[in-house]
């Protein structure tokens, strides 16, 4: 069930770039915005996630990040022809040097961004 609204969506000029030059990528995004809206924030730290717990119940900002990972998303895909459930890998055994994207929701979840980190 999903969690919350994410108003409209954004994507900065950095995202959509990637996106048009890596399928998988522009695949990743998407998963991703699904993953954030269903309350898995992805690599965050505990703490982090039990903020967003407690955001989701108070009204405050909301943020997800994600490791882009390549095989995971294939795993992801080959999940929607058999009956495995999808299961992100865990953030330990990403690549911490990989490609990473924030996605964050404001306060009055009148929209949600996309971006890199260091576009923030």
């Amino acid at each position: 069930m999903v969690k919350f609204e994410t108003g409209q969506v954004m994507t900065t000029n950095g995202v959509v770039e990637e996106q048009k030059r890596d399928i998988f990528f522009n695949l990743f995004v998407g998963i991703s915005l699904i993953r954030f809206k269903y309350g898995d924030w992805g690599d965050l730290d505990e703490e982090d996630k039990q903020t967003n717990e407690d955001a989701l119940k108070h009204g405050n900002r909301l943020m997800g990040s994600y490791i882009y990972d390549k095989d995971e998303i294939l795993n992801y895909i080959n999940s929607m022809h058999n009956t495995e459930k999808y299961t992100p890998k865990k953030t330990e055994d990403k690549d911490p040097e990989g490609l990473k994207i924030w996605i964050i929701t404001e306060w009055d979840r009148s929209y949600t961004t996309i971006l890199f980190p260091e576009e923030y």
